[in-house]
């Protein structure tokens, strides 16, 4: 089964065994020709593996096989959900949000469905009483255990979260954010836990992987943001290293060199647009005549006067009460033409893909090892209704914050 999710789209199809790249990619071709999209996309994003049946919580496996065990017996039918709800209310345990089987290979997954496993402790204690055919009730070590990860893991979590919104800009908090993953896991590596370590030298092996690729774009949509400049960046380098000095002033460097390389490729765009597009009024020709002016200054004094008044400005304060990044760049960052350029097209881009898998885990898993004869077409039902029934009652606040956001874009774009 393989999922295809749009922005008001999504499409479950069977895939015939074997999944190699050549057979979903046929399928993937053939699903958008026959959406009349195959050419009106210009790049596709997938994950990076063949079988995605893996990730940094694999040394966890067996530790925390007896509750993954545990929460698919009760809840394999309805009636041993109904039954595991008696057992709650009989031991006097509130059941605020109901039990649910994790996808094995998507780790906030599996931290889902311990978090709420665990308060339900006792519950699985009685019901190991009441029913001899459960047999795989955890330990006090693996309750215990449990706990630990689900603690450490809440900060992920959490991070995700953020990272996933779609009413405001995410691509200013990524580096803090990851710079404060980065550090939890190193602390995580010499916890003494052997288990624990093991998963933290999986996760450092996955960042250090993929940190090369993003950490220049990343950067400067950090410098861009008026509260945190070149002096955060700085500080993220250093937590991340563990050190002061040369090495992390030599990282805010190569930001800085990669935001100027723009700065010359943004600058030409507009002056192209500048002399193909003939005034209409004499204030356009003044206007064309002072930027014709501006372009015939040496680079250096051209490029660099605008990124070093941007940074010899004052950063506006962390604490400013509901800070807008875009409203910012509308209107106090007209001074900054070039770069607020920049900014409207790096502000735009999220943060975050959605996981295939993660289709099918937006209201639990619709198929599991405990549930899978339901066909591809009934699959596809469930879920586009699903996705249609929240799009419907979403509130209508968090649409005119979306709009609100693609709004700014809007305008700042138009300003130029």
């Amino acid at each position: 089964m393989a999922g295809i999710t749009g922005f008001n789209e999504d499409r479950f199809i069977y895939v015939p065994a074997p999944h190699t790249a050549d057979v979903i990619c046929e399928e993937l071709y053939e699903s958008l020709v026959d959406w009349n999209l195959d050419e009106k996309i210009s790049t596709v994003t997938l994950d990076n593996c063949t079988t995605n049946d893996a990730d940094g919580l694999e040394p966890l496996k067996n530790t925390i096989e007896n509750i993954r065990e545990s929460v698919a017996y009760w809840t394999a039918t309805p009636k041993r959900i109904e039954k595991f709800e008696e057992i709650a209310k009989f031991v006097k345990v509130h059941m605020k949000t109901k039990i649910s089987l994790d996808c094995k290979t998507r780790w906030n997954s599996t931290f889902n469905m311990l978090s709420i496993a665990l308060p339900y402790k006792a519950v699985f204690i009685r019901a190991s009483r009441v029913d001899k055919q459960y047999t795989c009730l955890p330990s006090e070590k693996e309750w215990n255990f449990a706990a630990e990860v689900v603690e450490r893991l809440r900060m992920f979590n959490d991070i995700t979260e953020l990272f996933s919104g779609t009413q405001y800009v995410t691509a200013n908090i990524y580096f803090m954010k990851i710079c404060e993953i980065r550090v939890k896991i190193r602390q995580w590596s010499i916890c003494g836990n052997p288990l624990l370590e093991t998963m933290s030298a999986n996760m450092i092996a996955k960042f250090d992987k993929y940190w090369s690729d993003i950490q220049g774009l990343m950067g400067i949509s950090t410098v861009l943001d008026p509260r945190l400049k070149t002096l955060s960046l700085l500080m993220c380098f250093e937590w991340l290293f563990g050190t002061t000095g040369q090495v992390c002033e030599d990282k805010v460097a190569l930001v800085m060199d990669l935001l100027r390389d723009l700065m010359i490729e943004y600058h030409v765009e507009v002056e192209e647009e500048e002399t193909t597009t003939a005034p209409t009024s004499n204030m356009e020709f003044l206007s064309s005549f002072s930027a014709r002016v501006a372009s015939t200054r040496p680079e250096s004094m051209m490029y660099k006067s605008e990124v070093e008044r941007y940074l010899e400005d004052g950063l506006v304060p962390l604490d400013t009460k509901d800070f807008n990044v875009l409203n910012w760049w509308k209107v106090a960052g007209s001074r900054y033409p070039t770069l607020r350029r920049i900014a409207k097209d790096i502000y735009a881009i999220p943060i975050t893909t959605v996981a295939s898998e993660a289709a099918f885990s937006t209201s639990g898993r619709v198929l599991s090892d405990h549930r899978s004869s339901l066909t591809p077409q009934m699959i596809e039902a469930l879920m586009c209704s699903q996705d249609w029934f929240r799009n419907k009652y979403r509130v209508d606040d968090k649409d005119k914050n979306a709009a609100s956001f693609w709004s700014c874009l809007q305008d700042i774009q138009e300003g130029l």
